[in-house]
């Protein structure tokens, strides 16, 4: 309930140190798309002078809670925190979600089934695939198993916090009885929804796995430019950026992406998608995230994902 974040709402100066650091304003320079929009939006809404349609909760969907404007605020506001439960508040007065996010929600809740065997670690590869690479890339790790479950990261993105807590649990007390301990993932979307929600089921990004292991990348010297997971970042997961700076020559770094497939308006995704191009030149963009490497793919950019890179350097 936005009664539960009103601390945060009413801390807001409205000082605009946010704006300069969101990556979703600063390409469409709408301040209702900026940070302190959309806290202004939440305390429209606790004061009920805001009225919940379906406008408002697609407009407030153009976030990709990559967490940078809360680095950027001098009152250490949870934006993300804010808009989320924003979402939540929208839809339990019955607004209408996009079509794009209906299906999202729809494929989260298809029905779990585990494995009936499960030895080792468990690998949950979210939306975006990639399983083959990182199987390929675990496999001297030791024995891994793969959980080929809903994604509840639709839930948490669109502030459905009961369905989130939920799936959780399920998968969570599935995993707890046929004695899983650690699962790896490689959306980190899907990473930072599970480390959300559960504290019992230790949570990993594959490549901490990898370093844990010693996996060294041989240095192909190819100079490129490196788009990193804000949502790592934000959980303080620096393995992806220490394999990719062991595996090339990192010339250009780019401001790290969140959560946009899906929820970003293809006008606002399009807009993004075009500012990394140009500012990564001729060079081949690295994605820590298949998500990221998507769109850019489609785009006809030279991109890859971080697991497709580091499995080609394994081949014979």
């Amino acid at each position: 309930m936005l009664e539960d974040v009103k601390g945060e709402i009413l801390a807001c100066t409205f000082c605009a140190y946010c704006r300069r650091a969101c990556p979703i304003y600063l390409v469409d320079e709408w301040e209702a798309f900026s940070p302190r929009g959309r806290v202004a939006q939440g305390l429209g809404l606790l004061k009920g002078e805001l009225v919940p349609t379906q406008d408002f909760y697609r407009h407030l969907l153009n976030c990709s809670m990559c967490a940078y404007c809360e680095d950027a605020c001098p009152s250490n506001i949870r934006v993300t925190e804010v808009i989320i439960t924003s979402r939540g508040e929208l839809l339990g007065a019955g607004v209408e979600v996009p079509k794009r996010v209906t299906s999202l929600l729809s494929n989260s809740r298809r029905e779990i089934i585990a494995p009936e065997r499960s030895e080792g670690l468990a690998l949950i590869p979210g939306r975006f695939g990639g399983t083959k690479d990182v199987l390929r890339l675990l496999g001297s790790i030791g024995d891994v198993t793969v959980w080929d479950i809903p994604a509840i990261s639709p839930f948490f993105f669109a502030g459905c916090r009961s369905e989130l807590e939920s799936a959780a649990q399920k998968i969570s007390s599935l995993m707890s009885e046929r004695g899983v301990e650690t699962a790896a993932f490689i959306d980190p979307s899907e990473l930072l929804a599970f480390k959300a929600i559960l504290q019992g089921l230790n949570c990993v990004h594959y490549t901490e796995l990898l370093l844990e292991a010693g996996f060294a990348p041989t240095n192909g010297g190819e100079q490129v430019a490196y788009l990193p997971s804000a949502h790592l970042e934000r959980l303080g997961v620096t393995s992806a950026d220490e394999l990719v700076k062991e595996a090339s020559d990192v010339s250009v770094e780019l401001t790290g992406g969140g959560a946009e497939i899906g929820w970003l308006e293809e006008g606002i995704l399009r807009k993004l998608v075009e500012g990394r191009m140009k500012e990564a030149g001729d060079l081949r963009i690295i994605s820590a995230s298949p998500e990221h490497s998507i769109p850019l793919q489609e785009a006809g950019t030279a991109s890859i994902a971080l697991h497709s890179l580091l499995s080609e350097m394994m081949r014979p």
